[in-house]
């Protein structure tokens, strides 16, 4: 599960930059929110023998809990709240680089 999510967060920071690290934490927050509620929803619609017209599955919306969670502590760390901000060299280079790095393994 972790190796999966690790390969989606690194294809999605790929394609995407670093844009992430330019969101404040609270922002996340709400992402996590908005995508725990979508998690919920489809398992309801599941348990009424319904399907989601739209839907990439409930796995998914997990996986991108659990990485918005990483971003989220990257960027607690970044700004010293965290546990993470040991960090903060490798991610400045990220940054600099536009998220285009191998710097997250």
């Amino acid at each position: 599960v972790v190796a999966t999510c690790r390969k989606l967060f690194i294809a999605k920071n790929s394609d995407y930059g670093s844009a992430w690290l330019d969101m404040r934490p609270e922002s996340i927050t709400d992402i996590i929110g908005y995508k725990q509620q979508r998690a919920k929803r489809m398992e309801e619609l599941r348990n009424q023998g319904k399907n989601p017209k739209v839907s990439e599955g409930v796995g998914s919306e997990f996986m991108d809990i659990f990485n918005y969670s990483i971003f989220e502590l990257i960027l607690l760390g970044l700004q010293g709240m965290g546990p993470f901000g040991y960090f903060k060299e490798q991610f400045d280079n990220l940054r600099s680089n536009n998220g285009k790095s191998d710097t997250i393994r």
